[in-house]
C-alpha cells in the first residue's frame, strides 16, 4: 500500500472532524434528538415519538432530523437539523437524549451522560446482518451495543437482531418488547 493510501485510510473524515469538536460542550439537559433513516424521511416510530414528546413534554428541547427537501408538516419546521450539517453534529455530541430507527453513522460515539435508544424500524423480512454481507453491519453492531434500551415490536424481531447482528453475549442494555409507537 502507498503512503498516500495509507495516510487517507488513518485521517478523520471532515464529518468526524466536526462531531468531535463539539464532543468537548457540556451535554445539554432536556434536549433530545430524532432521527429517522438517516434523516431519509419523517414517519412511523420517530413521527409518532416526536408528536407525543411535544404533546406531553413541552419543557424539553427537541430537534428532528430530516435532509434537504425532505417533506415535513409544518407544525414540525422550527424543530427541524438538517442531516450532516454543523446544528445536526452539535446536537448528536450534547443532546442528553438520542433517538433512531436504525443507526447513526460510524463517527457517532455516545457518551456517559447521553441516552441512546434505538426504536427498531419494523420486522425483519428480510436477512440482516452478519447473514447479507451488506455494508454497514459494524456500525448497526456498534449502535446495537451502545444503545441504552432498544425497542422492538416482537419476539421475532428480538431473536433475528440479536442473532444476526452477533450481540447476544457482549450486549449489557435492554432490548425491550413494546407495542410499536406508531
Amino acid at each position: 500500500m502507498k503512503l498516500i493510501e495509507k495516510i487517507k485510510k488513518n485521517v478523520m473524515t471532515p464529518n468526524e472532524l466536526r462531531y468531535l469538536k463539539f464532543r468537548n460542550l457540556p451535554i445539554k439537559k432536556k434536549t433530545i434528538l430524532l432521527e429517522g433513516s438517516h434523516g431519509r424521511e419523517f414517519s412511523g416510530h420517530i413521527f409518532a415519538l416526536t408528536k407525543n414528546i411535544l404533546q406531553f413534554y413541552p419543557e424539553y428541547t427537541v430537534k428532528i432530523v430530516t435532509r434537504k427537501n425532505v417533506y415535513l408538516p409544518a407544525e414540525f419546521e422550527t424543530f427541524n437539523v438538517e442531516h450532516l450539517s454543523k446544528e445536526y453534529f452539535e446536537y448528536l455530541a450534547t443532546a442528553e437524549i438520542l433517538i433512531n430507527d436504525t443507526s447513526f453513522w460510524s463517527f457517532f460515539n455516545k457518551r456517559v451522560e447521553q441516552q441512546y435508544y434505538i426504536f427498531w424500524h419494523g420486522t425483519p423480512l428480510k436477512f440482516l446482518g452478519k447473514s447479507t454481507q451488506i455494508q454497514g453491519y459494524g456500525n448497526i453492531q456498534r449502535n446495537l451495543a451502545s444503545a441504552d434500551k432498544v425497542f422492538v415490536s416482537n419476539e421475532f424481531t428480538k431473536k433475528v437482531l440479536i442473532s444476526d447482528f452477533g450481540i447476544e453475549n457482549i450486549v449489557k442494555n435492554e432490548i425491550v418488547i413494546a407495542p410499536s409507537p406508531r
